[in-house]
């Protein structure tokens, strides 16, 4: 699976986008990778129905994911709430194999990583989908990750009942994408991280 390297701006959903400077700010000041603890954005409460939060627990080789919150959307799109059980014990063989990528991405970075994909919806209408997976720190480890995913469709509604249950069709990714910390020299860069 490949990834490709890019500036905060490539994020497109607004919300998404200030969690990110949420993070970056966080990353900037401390010089360092925030703990979970210390990122509490006020924009994050109104982020929730859309958010799940994970402990990375290192006991094994990869590590595994425990789905410590869980919003609302994301329950009624992937038919499961997760909560106190490992992701890979809860979510499609084949939608865990490639998702898990990505968040192993995250934690060997230890960056952000964003990615958009495409799936149908119960009717046949394709649907977007972008996920930004942010790190957080304890020590040396990465100890937990919050993934923001929103689901829409430019030309009008969708069915996001069971939206990520499998049905034949696996995700198509379009970007996949580590991103980088701001560069002062890129045309896009703004010094107050703020969309």
């Amino acid at each position: 699976m490949e990834f490709t390297h890019a500036q905060p701006w490539i994020v497109k959903s607004i919300k998404q986008r200030t969690l990110l400077n949420a993070w970056q700010r966080l990353a900037t000041d401390a010089g360092r990778i925030p703990a979970l603890n210390e990122f509490q954005p006020e924009e994050l409460t109104g982020e929730l129905p859309d958010t799940i939060f994970y402990d990375v627990v290192h006991d094994t080789d990869p590590p595994r994911f425990l789905i410590t919150k869980s919003g609302e959307r994301l329950r009624e799109s992937f038919g499961f709430s997760g909560v106190g059980r490992f992701i890979d014990e809860s979510m499609d063989p084949k939608l865990w194999a490639i998702t898990q990528v990505i968040y192993l991405k995250c934690i060997e970075t230890r960056r952000p990583v964003y990615s958009q994909f495409r799936i149908d919806d119960v009717k046949g209408r394709e649907v977007k989908y972008e996920r930004l997976t942010l790190p957080f720190v304890s020590g040396d480890d990465v100890n937990a990750l919050i993934a923001s995913i929103k689901a829409f469709r430019w030309d009008g509604a969708y069915e996001l009942k069971d939206l990520m249950l499998p049905r034949g069709a696996e995700p198509v990714y379009e970007l996949r994408a580590v991103i980088d910390a701001p560069n002062p020299a890129d045309p896009g860069f703004s010094d107050t991280l703020e969309v």
